[in-house]
């Protein structure tokens, strides 16, 4: 479409026709890079998985798989062998991802875990990306400041309306980030949630009932979120985590087994 839009610039010979011309060929090349990036396969074999993605092949057998490294869009991650010479990226927008997953789990159940960068030991520790609550905070922090700064447009009773307004939906907003859990670590049989407020909140597992992943799809593509069923009928959601869904997935799976089985 933008490529069309630079020839119609052109044929037409709009004013500053080279500029817009330059300026929308650059853009159409852009789209025709994500559009290319869109051609992506996975296949898995009883010797290897094959992934072909952006017209390149990359194998990687089941026995050479080391570790599983989070990737920063969503639940996608890579696979890599022991070097990191070799990586086979798994999209979470593939068709089917989670039983791809999940037979990636069958042929190799001892590679998700998450492992310190440093030491190289397990953690159970999960960290929630940041940025979304910094841009709601922002937001929150400049609708309130937006009650003080806002001019007057002479009608005393539609401008405290409007900051009154202004100032009960900024509060609300930071109040939600401020309950947004920024870290969850399982600790024995509690789970335990920090908070960006500073405060924390622990369940025990005796409380969970069940858990399970539901896929929603949005105006991004498809996520992936984690839902916790406890007891008492209340439902706990879980998403975009650094570490990625299926890690937290397996660390749910190990906490329910280990610490629910035995307290039975």
């Amino acid at each position: 479409m933008i490529a069309f839009l630079a020839y119609v610039v052109w044929v037409d010979q709009f004013g500053y026709k080279n500029r817009m011309v330059f300026a929308l060929l650059f853009f159409s090349i852009l789209c025709l890079i994500g559009f290319l990036g869109s051609f992506y396969s996975v296949t898995l074999t009883e010797k290897e998985i094959i992934v072909w993605d952006m017209f390149r092949v990359r194998r990687l057998t089941w026995n050479d798989i080391y570790e599983v490294v989070p990737s920063s869009y969503r639940d996608s991650f890579s696979l890599s062998d022991r070097n990191g010479d070799i990586k086979v990226y798994i999209s979470s927008q593939v068709k089917g991802y989670l039983e791809l997953v999940w037979l990636i789990k069958q042929r190799r159940p001892d590679i998700w875990k998450v492992r310190d960068t440093q030491t190289f030991q397990e953690i159970e520790v999960f960290h929630q990306r940041p940025w979304v609550a910094i841009y709601y905070g922002l937001g929150s922090i400049g609708m309130i400041i937006a009650v003080f700064v806002i001019p007057s447009s002479g009608n005393i009773v539609i401008d405290n309306l409007g900051r009154l307004l202004f100032c009960i939906v900024g509060i609300y907003v930071f109040v939600l980030v401020a309950r947004t859990p920024r870290k969850l670590e399982f600790q024995g049989p509690s789970l335990i949630f920090s908070f960006y407020g500073g405060w924390k909140k622990s369940i025990h597992v005796n409380e969970a009932k069940v858990f399970y992943v539901k896929q929603e799809n949005t105006r991004g593509g498809v996520v992936n979120i984690l839902y916790l069923e406890l007891e008492n009928g209340k439902k706990l959601n879980f998403g975009d985590y650094k570490e990625g869904m299926p890690m937290l997935v397996s660390a749910f799976e190990r906490w329910m087994k280990k610490y629910k089985s035995a307290m039975r």
